[in-house]
Order: C-alpha cells, then sequence, then structure tokens
C-alpha cells in the first residue's frame, strides 16, 4: 500500500469518506454546515469528489476571497484526515457540485462546528 507519503485522499475509495461542508457569504451571510459520507453518492461519483478533493489539497488549499460581497465560499474538509481547502463559489470544480447539493438540501444553518479545535 505504500509507505504513506502521497497518500492525502487516496486509498479512500474503497472506504467511506466523510466530509464535512461550510458554506459561508452570500447575501445573509449565514453559515450552512453539513457532513456528508462518500457512500452516499454512486462510486464513480464518489471517486470523482475523492479525486477532486486530493487535487485541491495538493495544489495548497489557500484561502481565497470571493470575487464579491454576496459571493458564497466553501470550506470543504476531511476530519480524519486534518485535512482542509476553501474555494470561492466561482472557483468549485464540477466534480464537487453533488457535495454542494447535499449541503443545499441536509445542511443545518447558524455557526458551524469548528474540526479539530476547541
Amino acid at each position: 500500500m505504500g509507505d504513506g507519503q502521497g497518500q492525502a485522499l487516496t486509498d479512500l475509495s474503497s472506504g467511506i469518506m466523510r466530509i464535512h461542508i461550510t458554506r459561508r457569504g452570500g447575501i445573509a451571510g449565514i453559515e450552512l454546515t453539513a457532513d456528508v459520507d462518500t457512500d452516499s453518492f454512486a462510486k464513480e461519483t464518489a471517486a470523482r469528489i475523492e479525486q477532486e478533493l486530493q487535487q485541491l489539497v495538493a495544489r495548497g488549499g489557500e484561502r481565497t476571497v470571493p470575487p464579491h460581497p454576496d459571493a458564497f465560499e466553501y470550506e470543504i474538509a476531511v476530519p480524519e484526515r486534518g485535512q482542509s481547502v476553501r474555494v470561492g463559489e466561482s472557483e468549485l470544480p464540477p466534480e464537487l457540485r453533488p457535495i454542494v447539493a447535499e449541503l443545499a438540501t441536509h445542511g443545518k444553518l447558524g455557526r458551524s462546528r469548528s474540526h479539530g479545535s476547541s
């Protein structure tokens, strides 16, 4: 299976990845959060989500500033890996749209819970 290097999010396609997603910004500025498991998607969709998250993390996950005040920003975290990435809505890869749809359907309003800190 390798030495563990370069496995940011790899080797998870055979298991379930729990993703925590937070949307901030917009006209009202209200946070919306959800926890999504990749097993809620078709196998091919889950694999594309995992691959795109791996690529975003590899690019450094630098924070983005929304291009205008009413734009959304998404923070996508994989708590079991201690990884997260922020991306503006205009930069959101199409492969991640399924988790955004889950956020819109099952998300909770209000402040997000902080993962890994108190």
